[in-house]
């Protein structure tokens, strides 16, 4: 995701807010989002979410 498609998703949900409001919120998440969208951290979760449905979800697929 760019930056500007960040600005468009930060826009869509918090446009009704006021500038300061909207600040405040930059201030509290923006380094939190920042990490959370973290390329690294999405393909870490990606293969934890694979290895979870292969141990525990996949065998219980074949089970008539």
């Amino acid at each position: 995701m760019t930056g500007d498609s960040l600005d468009a998703l930060f826009d869509a949900y918090f446009g009704d807010k006021t500038l300061e409001e909207q600040e405040a919120i930059r201030k509290k998440h923006g380094t939190e989002l920042a990490v959370l969208e973290a390329p690294q951290r999405i393909r870490e979760i990606c293969i934890d979410l694979l290895r979870h449905y292969q141990e525990h979800i996949q065998p219980d697929a074949s089970r008539p």
